[in-house]
């Protein structure tokens, strides 16, 4: 009995020695097994780079808040630290990554590079992190997700990418994540996200909060991919813009409310003519959804074939297109009733934009009075 309990005294020994100490530990670092993983913890210490003397059994390495700044081409493979697992990178000050930095981590399955100072997701590792299941990008200043950003990482399950400075995802960003389930995009400057496929299908989860979204026709793809999204979001993105819709969320507005204004042109237009010619004014108008059409003159609607006297002077209109509308307004024998301004409006959800053509009838002159 009293050499069981004396072996059983001696295993919880070497249990403990594991879990506190391991081979191969530099100065300034804590070496240990935690969490079943041979573990070198540097953690907030200043440090320009990362040490020599690891273990190269080493699986996992935490070094964040430390002042790295770059990381250089084949970094770990030069320190034989191919059997790294998970790195840690937060909080460095790093602005520049090679990219063949981590070649010859065949086994890394998580990398964290947040709170760092990289202006562009660092595609070009990718090509030697192909195991990656967990990627945090969250608090660097990225402004755009270009196409193919994350080629590579088809074991991809989770993406952090919070409070960046991502404005535009491109379609096709997320070509190649044919696992990813856990997307994470809070707290960025994205105002739409146009396309049809940019989200991954294998998605279980997204985060989209946060963001400056404007509730536009520029939201429609976006819209019909919320209403389309089956799994309950922990929080429904909202309309940041326009103050009509602020604060609502967005899969919840009507498909018509999405609305830009109308696009008009020319904005202005000036045209001298003489007395008893024919004139055509043409205004072009783009809106999502079609806009209405009219024309106004001094403050009274034209009706279509306004005739003022038979024979003299015809006004009418033509109209063709829909969210690409040209509307013609036609004056016949023209005279001096018809100096002023003639307004070409286009109004839908979204409001009222005017178009204003100005013409001037130069009278004939009179032969008699020579």
């Amino acid at each position: 009995m009293h050499r069981k309990f004396m072996l059983g005294l001696l295993s919880l020994l070497i249990v403990f020695l594991l879990e506190e100490v391991a081979t191969g530990c530099p100065t300034d670092c804590i070496c240990k097994w935690k969490n079943g993983k041979q573990t070198v913890e540097c953690i907030n210490k200043d440090m320009l780079v990362i040490p020599e003397g690891m273990d190269m059994g080493t699986q996992v390495l935490e070094f964040s808040g430390n002042n790295l700044r770059s990381i250089h081409k084949e970094k770990f493979l030069k320190m034989d630290l191919i059997n790294l697992q998970r790195i840690y990178l937060s909080r460095c000050r790093i602005a520049l990554i090679d990219g063949r930095a981590f070649k010859g981590l065949a086994n890394l399955v998580e990398l964290d590079l947040s709170g760092n100072m990289l202006e562009a997701v660092p595609t070009d590792i990718f090509i030697d992190t192909q195991s990656l299941m967990r990627l945090t990008l969250s608090y660097n200043p990225i402004k755009s997700l270009k196409r193919l950003a994350f080629n590579h990482l088809s074991f991809l399950n989770t993406l952090e990418l919070d409070s960046c400075e991502i404005r535009r995802i491109e379609d096709g960003a997320f070509i190649g994540l044919h696992s990813l389930e856990w997307l994470h995009l809070k707290n960025n400057k994205m105002s739409s996200v146009n396309g049809s496929q940019v989200f991954p299908s294998t998605l279980r989860g997204v985060e989209l909060q946060g963001n400056l979204w404007e509730c536009d026709c520029h939201m429609l793809e976006m819209h019909t991919w919320l209403r389309g999204f089956s799994i309950p979001l922990t929080s429904e993105p909202k309309c940041k813009r326009p103050p009509k819709l602020a604060g609502r969320p967005i899969k919840s507005i009507p498909t018509l409310d999405l609305a830009c204004l109308p696009d008009v042109s020319p904005t202005t237009f000036y045209l001298e003519i003489g007395e008893g010619k024919n004139v055509s004014l043409l205004c072009h108008v783009h809106a999502v959804p079609e806009a209405h059409v009219s024309w106004w003159f001094q403050g009274q609607l034209l009706q279509n074939d306004s005739l003022v006297a038979p024979g003299m002077r015809l006004i009418y209109f033509i109209e063709e297109g829909s969210m690409n509308k040209r509307s013609e307004l036609f004056i016949y024998n023209t005279n001096t009733e018809d100096n002023g301004t003639f307004i070409c409006t286009a109004e839908n959800s979204a409001g009222i934009v005017y178009s204003n053509f100005t013409i001037r009838v130069i009278l004939r002159r009179n032969r008699n009075s020579r």
